[in-house]
This record gives C-alpha cells, structure tokens and sequence, in this order.
C-alpha cells in the first residue's frame, strides 16, 4: 500500500485517500507542528492509492503482529512469546487468519506454529525440530489447503 509517494520532479506530494468516493480531487496545505517545514509549505493532494486496499481483518492483523514481532524480540522463550496480549489476540481472529499467518510466516519466518496449531486443530509440523523445516511443512499445508498459491515460495 502507497502512503506517500512525491510525484515525478512536481513539489506537491501525493497522499493516500482512505475515502477516494467522499472527497473525489481534494487538496488541502498541511499546518500540522509535526511535519517537517518543507513538507508544511506544499500542497498536497489527496488521490486513491494503487492496488488494493487492505481489509479490517488485513489492517488489525498487521497491527497485532507487529506489535507482537516488536516487543517479543528479545525474549527467547516460545511459550512466554505466544502467550503476549497482540498474539493471543491474532489467535482470537480464528479461521480468517489463517492466510494472513501463513503469508506473513512466508515473507518473514516466524514462531507462528503454535498460533497456527491453536486456530486449526492441526500439526503437519509435528515432531519436526528445526524451525526451517516446520515453516516449509506449514507452508506446504497451506498451498495444499488453497491458503497460499503453489508459485509461492
């Protein structure tokens, strides 16, 4: 998803518009303290971004994750990282999740085997030791179930 994107050689910036229907071409000058001077100078535009927009589920997901990724960083214990807030609440989204875990755990692997395992009953990873390996037997589960695409890897 495109947040800003400075168009050409052109000073305006283009912003992202949540609402492309209810504010078709509007602009507006930002006077906001936290932007940077140059930035409060121009004009902006507001226009539709490109692709498709996240969902309710897609937006709460990511911020659920990130959340869980940034502040379990540092802990290396599997059991006190699963039972953080943001992924118990990933946990709590069930079934609809279950694409948006296994895309993330392909972009950037991840102990997202026990989330997985909690929301479908399932362990094709099972008695496999090495992360590496547990994440492709997920992954190919995933493929199998219609989860992922099989061009993925």
């Amino acid at each position: 998803m495109k947040v800003l994107d400075v168009v050409d050689s052109d000073p305006d910036i283009t912003l992202w518009d949540p609402f492309p229907d209810i504010r078709p071409n509007r602009s507006y000058t930002p006077t906001a303290a936290w932007m940077p001077r140059d930035m409060a100078k121009r004009r902006l535009k507001l226009v539709p971004a490109s692709g498709p927009r996240p969902t309710d589920l897609e937006l709460q997901f990511n911020e659920f994750a990130d959340a869980w990724e940034r502040e379990t960083r540092a802990q290396s214990f599997v059991h006190r990282r699963s039972m953080h807030p943001a992924y118990q609440r990933i946990i709590g989204l069930g079934p609809p999740a279950i694409g948006l875990i296994l895309e993330r755990m392909r972009r950037r692997p991840g102990h997202w085997f026990w989330a997985l395992n909690a929301i479908t009953g399932e362990d094709p990873a099972g008695g496999l030791t090495k992360p590496s390996v547990a994440r492709e037997a997920w992954l190919q589960w995933g493929r199998a179930r219609g989860y992922l695409s099989s061009r993925e890897s």
